[in-house]
């Protein structure tokens, strides 16, 4: 174990410290391995909140938080394939690996896709998996998941009966009814956990056919970790244990304990960082992450992420109808200075209209800094007076940089005679309702894909029936080319597309693109960084980390 910095620490990261039950370092056996690396420690990771329930199908803070850590997936992207095993590069849809399925393959006009699954896998309670398991748990998720719903109209088009079905004891089709590039990759996506059917059918009743009471509590399937409800305090915090049974015991590193503690104050997070009580911290203010940086043991990581903060212009609000008006806004905003500002230099300004995290060819039309551009576009539209506005914002979404990115706006939107009055919302529930209801004539805000990969964040928010399009875009010629590039396989000819769609967007200006931004992690110290992956979708596979 290495000697950590000390830090004072205020009375809440005190408080805090007293809570959690282990620190980042604290063996839990005195076993050892042969390289003198200590076996079964408990690794101890701070995050904002958690949910209160565990299932995957109530949706909430689970996608950033338990449920990817929880595995257990079909597929996996392949991180030995990509740059800095995820960190450096976004793994792309093509480079798929076998998890919970053996291997798969399509039919011939590709309608049918049929998963082999993985044999002598096991759950924690003993059961093997079986296509049982896999039918119950798709079933589970089209009628329980609102995600996994939107993932049924945005990603993948299965048939509309009875679109799973098990062939034999390890073997399931999959009925397509249009089929599309992400067929596969979809299954990478926490909302199709594959449970224990056995396990959770026991825990079933009449009024709660799919276990959902229980399952809020107990983990009950066949990743690497699990958990029961003596280890779960809802939205406090939650201790998750190796699975026994796991069907790849060389895949652990040497956490035994993985305890995840809410901690909501960011400061607070960054001082438990700072002194080493921890083992990772995330969702951290940049200045946190910069003061962290020079810390002795500590190791912060800026890894690459599809996330994109944005400005929506609800097109309800008569200017923002015309496209001119959202041009100029764009062009009015210097995204070099938004990045310093907000984030001391740790995003990207936003070049495209699309993440330039993806890879796709140069667009013909990309987003501009002009200021007399944008004037000129204003006048066009007959608002070379300007008008007033007020930004909706919240430091719950992007983070405590909102207030930063919407003073900025303020100031620089003033060039093109736009007054900005400036409206704070406290609480993210508060905030996701004003959003869903359009109740906001602009508002800063935060793309974070659960899919990276450019159809799906297209899809996302700019698609014309998209259930979160609540700023009223609508652009046939972008439906078109989001619809060929679903249906498109991986490779030039989908490249080619994306660079199109991705003109069309800084053309059209479905919402204001703002900043790029990446997924920070604060490691301990002791953290073996070749030992860290980084699934897209902002997560690391902390069962896999060695800590020295």
């Amino acid at each position: 174990m290495r000697t950590k910095k000390s830090w004072p620490l205020s009375m809440t990261a005190l408080t805090v410290g007293l809570l959690l039950t282990a620190t980042a370092c604290t063996p839990g056996t005195d076993n050892t391995k042969g390289d003198n690396k200590v076996e079964n420690v408990d690794f101890v990771w701070v995050v904002p909140a958690l949910p209160a329930s565990a299932d995957p199908a109530t949706g909430g803070p689970l996608p950033r938080v338990i449920g990817p850590e929880r595995a257990g997936l079909p597929v996996a992207y392949d991180l030995a394939k990509v740059s800095g095993a995820g960190c450096e590069q976004l793994a792309p849809i093509s480079d798929l690996a076998p998890d919970l399925v053996e291997s798969w393959e399509f039919n011939s006009d590709r309608t049918e896709l049929t998963l082999t699954l993985r044999k002598g896998v096991k759950s924690a309670a003993g059961n093997e998996l079986t296509s049982d398991d896999f039918v119950w748990s798709l079933e589970r998720s089209v009628a329980e998941s609102p995600t996994a719903k939107r993932f049924l109209q945005t990603t993948t088009l299965w048939r509309a009966n009875d679109p799973v079905e098990a062939i034999n004891e390890h073997e399931v089709v999959i009925h397509i009814a249009t089929p599309g590039a992400l067929d596969v990759a979809h299954f990478t996506m926490f909302s199709w956990l594959i449970f224990d059917s056995t396990e959770a059918k026991t825990h079933a009743t009449a009024e709660d056919p799919w276990a959902k009471d229980w399952l809020s509590s107990n983990s009950a399937n066949f990743g690497p970790w699990t958990f029961t409800s003596e280890d779960w305090d809802p939205s406090q915090k939650l201790v998750l244990h190796r699975n026994p049974n796991y069907y790849a015991p060389e895949q652990f590193g040497n956490i035994g304990r993985l305890i995840i503690q809410a901690v909501p104050d960011g400061s607070t997070r960054s001082q438990l960082a700072s002194t080493g009580k921890v083992g990772l911290a995330t969702d951290l203010a940049p200045q946190d992450l910069k003061h962290l940086d020079g810390v002795d043991d500590v190791q912060v990581l800026n890894c690459a992420s599809a996330n994109r903060d944005t400005l929506i212009l609800n097109q309800a609000f008569e200017p923002f109808a015309d496209v001119r008006v959202r041009q100029a806004v764009s062009m009015a905003i210097d995204r070099v200075d938004l990045n310093q500002a907000a984030y001391l230099g740790l995003a990207d300004p936003s070049t495209d209209g699309l993440s330039q995290a993806y890879s796709f060819p140069t667009p013909a039309t990309r987003l501009t800094y002009d200021v007399a551009g944008a004037k000129k576009l204003m006048a066009e539209a007959g608002y070379a007076d300007g008008f007033a506005i007020t930004i909706t914002y919240s430091p719950s979404r992007p983070g405590p940089q909102a207030e930063q990115i919407a003073l900025n706006l303020q100031k620089q939107l003033a060039a093109i005679n736009i007054n900005v009055e400036l409206k704070q919302v406290a609480t993210g529930t508060q905030f996701s309702s004003d959003f869903q209801d359009g109740n906001y004539q602009a508002m800063v805000y935060q793309e974070p894909p659960a899919i990276a990969d450019p159809q799906y964040s297209a899809a996302l928010y700019n698609y014309c029936d998209s259930f979160q399009n609540t700023f009223g875009y609508c652009n046939e010629k972008y439906d078109d080319l989001t619809d060929k590039i679903r249906t498109t396989s991986a490779g030039p000819e989908r490249d080619k597309l994306v660079s199109q769609l991705s003109s069309v967007s800084a053309e059209t200006i479905p919402v204001v693109y703002l900043l790029d931004t990446r997924a920070q992690y604060a490691l301990n110290g002791a953290v073996d960084l070749s030992t860290v992956r980084q699934q897209p979708g902002n997560r690391l596979e902390l069962w896999r980390v060695v800590m020295d």
